[in-house]
Order: structure tokens, then sequence, then C-alpha cells
């Protein structure tokens, strides 16, 4: 009995809150997130006969929605705390699901979309990332690479479960069984989530192994007022590189798949190079965290976004010759290195430029740019298609611009760190 009253004593439970962002991330993510894209789409239109363009609007509000909100993510979370936060984060998600089973009409899926934005951004990367940098004092970047990389996991999981329900024989309708089956799942993870979450850790009665470690790379410190934050001009580069970095990244997944059948090669080739894709994506995220842990930032980031760059130059000379479809495959692998600058990346710079202190309005600030990127990232390439016939040009383009973008992210790091060794000395 003394024995397991000692080892109760010992338990750090920090791991059940990194449990909680693990199924948070994945039921959001995974489950919730294509709910208006992806499998969804085409049952959906097909259904109630919608054209995909005007139900595509669903996405942009959704993306809207999202800015919106992480704009004031810091001041929400000072206001009502992150509990109280991600529950209605998965009300949310559970009211946009009953409004998309119920809908008959067009207006009704844009009303679902905005409670899908305001679902995502309580249980997303930012608040994962606010509860990482309250809990745990070490390996940051092994842990919301774990915490993502779920992403990718509950993502084949509920396409295993719910593709089959979607376009099950014998009816058009089965998005809505799909969409109610999604909902249990939701409260499941909210009643878990309102028995087992804690708001702030207790007070350490010993030192932590985050403590007793000299490196800083992965571990905490205290930061920088978000009042003298906005006095700093590398802040704002940094909110101008993932701006650009979101309509680069988002507009380069969205129109991939479309060059690639574009320029001719057979969709059953390019279907078999997103579904590698997929899984290999999983493993970036986390190897990422790992990375960053092991390396710090600079060699990290420039690692992505090297690859990131490299990736658009590949997919512009894609073609279909056997030179071609090896250097489709090697888009493909190159590219899972740069996914995780629009997900876990952004998490670990606002934590190691500007610290715990401002974390939670540098994340919400950095979420919301990147995400107007996210917004802006089709439609400029596809403007681009309609003017020249190929996104070839985009794609170029892109490419230069990302090399830009990676020789302004290193001065931004060395200018952050520069500051930070003059606030620790």
């Amino acid at each position: 009995m003394n024995k397991f009253r000692q080892l109760i004593k010992d338990f750090d439970y920090q791991w059940v809150i990194v449990f909680l962002c693990v199924l948070m991330f994945g039921t959001s993510m995974g489950f919730v997130s294509n709910g208006n894209t992806g499998f969804y789409l085409p049952a959906i239109t097909e259904a109630l006969d919608f054209s995909r363009s005007a139900f595509s609007i669903t996405s942009t509000i959704r993306f809207a929605t999202t800015t919106g909100i992480n704009l004031f993510f810091g001041l929400l979370i000072r206001r009502f705390g992150t509990k109280k936060l991600i529950c209605s984060g998965y009300f949310f998600l559970m009211l946009f699901c009953v409004t998309n089973a119920l809908a008959e009409t067009l207006p009704a899926f844009y009303v679902g979309s905005i409670f899908l934005g305001v679902g995502l951004s309580f249980t997303g990367t930012a608040m994962a990332g606010s509860v990482v940098s309250k809990w745990c004092k070490g390996n940051r970047g092994t842990i919301m690479g774990i915490i993502t990389a779920t992403n990718g996991i509950a993502g084949a999981l509920a396409t295993q479960i719910l593709v089959p329900i979607i376009h099950q024989k014998g009816t058009v309708f089965g998005y809505r069984q799909s969409y109610w089956l999604v909902v249990l799942i939701l409260l499941l993870a909210l009643i878990i989530t309102l028995f087992l979450f804690r708001e702030t850790p207790p007070s350490p009665s010993h030192p932590t192994l985050a403590n007793q470690k000299k490196k800083r790379r992965g571990q905490e410190w205290s930061g920088i007022k978000f009042e003298e934050i906005k006095k700093l001009p590398f802040f704002y580069l940094t909110l101008l590189c993932l701006f650009l970095s979101g309509i680069m990244l988002n507009g380069l997944t969205n129109v991939s798949t479309v060059h690639m059948l574009d320029v001719g090669l057979h969709e059953d080739y390019v279907a078999i190079l997103v579904s590698i894709s997929s899984l290999l994506v999983t493993g970036t995220k986390f190897l990422s965290g790992v990375a960053y842990d092991r390396f710090g930032l600079k060699t990290t980031l420039k690692t992505c976004n090297i690859a990131a760059a490299v990736s658009m130059f590949l997919l512009a000379f894609v073609s279909n010759n056997n030179w071609g479809k090896l250097i489709a495959v090697a888009y493909y692998l190159i590219h899972t290195l740069a996914t995780p600058l629009t997900s876990i990346m952004i998490s670990i710079l606002a934590t190691d430029l500007f610290g715990d202190i401002s974390y939670d309005e540098v994340s919400g600030l950095f979420v919301s740019v990147s995400t107007a990127g996210f917004a802006l990232g089709a439609p400029v390439m596809n403007l681009v298609y309609d003017f020249w016939g190929t996104y070839q040009p985009a794609l170029l383009v892109c490419g230069l611009l990302m090399i830009i973008v990676t020789i302004m992210f290193q001065y931004i790091i060395s200018a952050a760190h520069k500051k930070r060794l003059e606030i620790e000395v």
C-alpha cells in the first residue's frame, strides 16, 4: 500500500495532460477538420445538388472565422482559461456536426462553417501549444511533435471508419450518419476532458529534469512582455514570413495533385504517392519536434524551409515521362519535410522567439496570420492558372520567394536569440 501511495505521489500529471492534448488534436483535426471538404464534399454536393464551387465557400468561412478568433486568443485565455475554452471548442465542433447533419441549404452549411472555425480555434495548434507551455518544462518540441502527429494517425483512422458510412450503398445521405457518429466521439472526448483536465500544474516540490539540464533547446524561458514585443521590428517580420508561408504552402498543397494530373500523370499513380505522403507526414511532424529539442530552432526551421523551396521547384518540373515520374516521387518525399511549417513550427516559433509570458498572445497572432495566408493560397494559385493555363509560373515564383523567407527567418532567429541573451544575463 505504501509503495502504491508513493507511486501516485511521484506520478507526473503532465502526461495525463499530454494524453488529453493528443485526444483533443486527434478528434478535432483528424475526425472533424475535413468535415466540409475531403471525403464529405462529393457526398454532400451530390446528395443536395450543390455546385462544388458554391460549397467550397465553407472553407473560406472557416478560415476567416479561425483568423478572427485567434487574433484574440491571448485575451480569451486570460479571461476564461484553457479548460473552459477547450470544452467550448468541443461544443462548437459538435454544433458544427449537428448543423451539417441537418442542413438542407447552402446558408445552413455556411453557418456550420462558422461553428467549425470557432471549434478548431480552441482545439487546434495554438491551444495545444498553450497547454504544453504551461505544463511541460522540457522537451517541448518532442511533446508537440507527438501531439501534432496525432492528426495523421487519427485522420487515417477516421478515413477507415467514416468513409464506408459516408459512401454506403442504398442512400446518398450516409454523410449524415457519419456526422452523428463524430458527435458521439466528440462528446466522449469532452466528458474525459471535463473529468481529467487541470488548469495549471502544481508547484514542483523538487527540481525537475528540465531544471537540472543546462541546455536551452526545448526548455522553458520567461520571455518578453507583449507590450515590449510589439516594439520589436523582427516580430512584424515574423508575421510577414508566416503569412507568405501560409499562402505558398497551402497553395502548394491544394494544387499539387491537380497539377500532376494536368501534366498527364495517371490518377492511380498520383493516388499511391498521396497515400505514402500522408503516412510520412505523421513521422515528419514528430521528428521535427525531436530535431528542435536536439539541434535548436535555426537548424530545424532552415531544413523545413529549404525542403519547401525545393519541393516547389520539383513540382514545377513534374511531367509525364520517366524522369517526370521520379521528380513526382521526390516532390512528395521532400514536401513531407516542409509540412511542420504549418503546424508544430508555429507553436515552436512563438515559444522559442518570445517565451512563455506572452505565448498565448503571440501564438494566437501567428496562427491567425498563417490561417489568413491559407485562405489566400488556393485562390492566388488558381488565378495564375486562369491567366497562364498552368501552375508552373506560380510554383517557380513561390520557390524563389520561399528562399527569401528562409533567409529572413534566419535573421529573425538571430535577432530574437540576441534579445533573449540580453534578458537572461
